[in-house]
Order: C-alpha cells, then structure tokens, then sequence
C-alpha cells in the first residue's frame, strides 16, 4: 500500500477534528493567548493545542469568560409579595478584559457592565445596568455573580438589584438561572 492512498495520521487527525467542530459549532469556546500574552476566546482550537479525546467537551467549561446562555427568571419582589415575573433566554458575553454585554429579545432587556475576578477562577463578581426592558421595572442596576461549575457543564447566574431611593413603591428584582455553553 502506498502512502498516497490513504490519509497520513495527522491530516485524519485534523479532519477528524473539523468534522466535530462542524457538528458541535460555536458552542465551544478555547481560551488561546497570543505572543505578547492577549488572550482571546474562539470556537475553534488555537494554534499548536493538541486535543485528548473528551477535551472538546471539556474546554468550554474551564473558564467562566466568553458566551453564555440560558432560561433567565426575571422576578419582582415587593413588600406584598412577588410582582412581575418572566422566564426568558438570556445570551451573556463576558470578555477576558471584564466587559459585559448581554440581550434577553422576549424582555427586551440588554445588559453592559463589567465582570471581575473572585475568590476563585471559577466566580466572576458581576456589576451590570440592565435598560431598555419591556417592563420597564427590570431596567436599573444589578450586582450578584456568575458561578462556573465545571463537573456539571453549567453556570449560575445571580443579579439582584438595589431599590432606588425615591421610588413610590420599594421593590427588587432579581435575574437567575442556569447558563450553558
């Protein structure tokens, strides 16, 4: 048999990782740092990264930067008790640098704010300005969390925010839920 007829190792090797990109698509995330250090997130492996069966899978929940999305409960809560309530899919983009963009379409809500390090790589303290929402009691400022679990491929969101001085009837509002990849 020659050489020619069949396909050399690394070359089947690259094929056969195309095919799972192809199949898997933008829902991977690698984490890859240029030579002056820049880190920058894509859904293809960056270059030189060897691959270990299973580390496709793996490689999207090792950090919690890059894209997020998920069912997000949009709650508010008075003093008489819950008010408005939605249950909508939120996509989240953190970048590495910190900056945080997000959009809900159901609700209308966009989020922008900024994301930093915690006790661990796997928590990142969230401070964001939702605007732009339907109802427009969702709108306002947030602090909370985004928790990465690794073992189990999923993140938790966490956003509560403050009352504002001077409103007519004092309320929070809280945005949770499950993210994935």
């Amino acid at each position: 048999m020659r050489e020619g007829k069949f396909l050399k190792p690394a070359l089947f090797g690259a094929i056969v990782l195309a095919s799972t990109l192809a199949a898997h698509g933008a829902d991977r995330i690698f984490e890859c740092k240029d030579a002056k250090g820049k880190t920058t997130f894509t859904n293809v492996p960056c270059e030189g990264q060897a691959l270990k069966p299973g580390a496709l899978e793996d490689s999207a929940y090792k950090s919690p930067y890059g894209e997020w999305l998920g069912q997000i409960q949009f709650k508010e809560t008075t003093a008489l008790g819950a008010a408005a309530h939605a249950v909508s899919p939120l996509t989240l983009k953190i970048e590495a640098g910190g900056r945080l963009t997000g959009a809900s379409n159901e609700t209308g809500c966009k989020a922008l704010g900024v994301a930093a390090p915690n006790v661990t790589p796997y928590l990142l303290s969230l401070d964001v300005t939702v605007s732009e929402c339907r109802d427009q009691g969702f709108s306002g400022h947030y602090n909370g969390t985004l928790a990465l679990y690794p073992a189990q491929r999923i993140a938790q969101l966490y956003l509560i925010s403050i009352p504002r001085i001077g409103q007519t009837r004092v309320a929070t509002h809280d945005l949770t839920g499950t993210m994935r990849r």
